[in-house]
């Protein structure tokens, strides 16, 4: 680990990645390849690419597309790595290097926490691009261990880049529609009050079908609001929400179904109305990038770490989390690599926390 910490601390000092990135080279950003992951660095992104055109590589992602098609100047510039790449400890070495050497990358930034996760296999890895002359940094090693379990992953990522000499400041609320040429000029209209979104990219954060079937009967049926209900964005997703929609309308559950076939549609249908509750972390930050108001639901992650960040915001949040014995150091859950079937840290969830808070958020706009 002591080539590991010479070498993040050579870069580590004030306007050390400028000098770094002197030479002409690029950035290899290693990050998370969620949905969620991509929209919490936007920003970090965002500004990175604007400082070094052309020069900075992020893993192929459907937000970054989407990011681009809102017309944002930085963006576009963006360049793009195969997403197995991120893998650093998986993939092999000869592979990582030689996709350096042909785009010609001097620095990885890694805001990934393998530091944490996979101490070993990434201390081997580190070193041996360290070895090779490529500048190295990671986000836990210039971060403390307290901040890693007390602060939201945003305010670490704004933390990390600037002990590397880049300057930045913490996004606000609603950053990416601001940004927007696209999205301001547009005028989306009030087709409902809450969207109901009720997939997540990884199944053990996913709700059951009962439990969502109660949410939107009890504010659509008994409160009397517009719901407009949206299936996760996988094919399966997709399919389990076909499903939930045969039940509820043989239930005569009241409620729209808009169509969205990209992350645009999503968008637009976000931003046509007051609220919008999820248990995917993805849809929970890409609302805060919107300045839409959220109610997360969060099982099985820290919400301290992956919630909400921007208010007016609130979330509904497992007890049994805590104490789970699977419980990590990075704020996730070790279970969902052993394909968890428990069902307890879900079951704590109560439909009306969630809708309390949602009609709270709706009274106070």
């Amino acid at each position: 680990m002591s080539a590991i910490s010479s070498r993040t601390e050579l870069i580590s000092t004030s306007s050390s990645l400028d000098v770094v990135m002197a030479t002409g080279g690029g950035i290899f950003c290693n990050s998370y390849t969620g949905l969620g992951d991509a929209i919490i660095l936007g920003p970090i992104l965002l500004n990175l690419s604007r400082r070094y055109p052309g020069r900075v590589f992020f893993s192929e992602n459907p937000i970054l597309d989407f990011y681009r098609s809102l017309d944002i100047d930085g963006f576009d510039t963006i360049q793009t790595f195969d997403r197995n790449l991120r893998r650093i400890y998986k993939e092999p070495i000869e592979t990582l290097i030689s996709f350096f050497e042909r785009h010609n990358i001097v620095a990885m930034l890694n805001f990934r926490r393998d530091v944490i996760q996979y101490p070993k296999e990434y201390s081997k890895v580190a070193n041996v691009l360290i070895n090779h002359n490529y500048a190295v940094s990671d986000m836990c090693s210039l971060t403390s261990t307290q901040d890693q379990i007390e602060k939201h992953v945003i305010e670490l990522v704004v933390e990390y880049i600037a002990k590397l000499g880049v300057s930045f400041e913490l996004p606000e609320a609603g950053w990416l529609y601001r940004y927007s040429s696209v999205l301001r000029k547009t005028d989306f209209g009030r087709s409902s009050d809450v969207v109901v979104y009720l997939g997540s990219g990884q199944q053990h954060k996913r709700m059951p079908t009962s439990f969502w079937l109660e949410v939107v009967y009890t504010l659509a049926n008994q409160y009397g609001f517009k719901v407009s209900v949206l299936p996760g964005y996988s094919e399966e997703e997709q399919q389990e929400a076909l499903y939930f929609f045969d039940i509820l309308n043989n239930a005569n559950i009241k409620y729209s179904y808009p169509k969205a076939s990209n992350l645009m549609d999503i968008a637009q249908i976000l931003l046509s109305n007051q609220i919008v509750v999820s248990s995917d972390t993805y849809i929970i930050h890409l609302s805060g990038a919107l300045n839409i108001p959220v109610v997360g639901i969060y099982t099985s992650t820290s919400e301290v770490m992956y919630g909400p960040y921007f208010k007016p915001s609130d979330t509904v949040c497992s007890e049994f989390y805590s104490s789970c014995e699977w419980k990590n150091k990075i704020g996730n859950c070790n279970a969902w690599e052993q394909h968890c079937e428990k069902t307890l840290c879900k079951s704590y969830i109560r439909v009306d926390d969630v809708v309390e808070k949602i009609i709270h958020l709706i009274n106070n706009r």
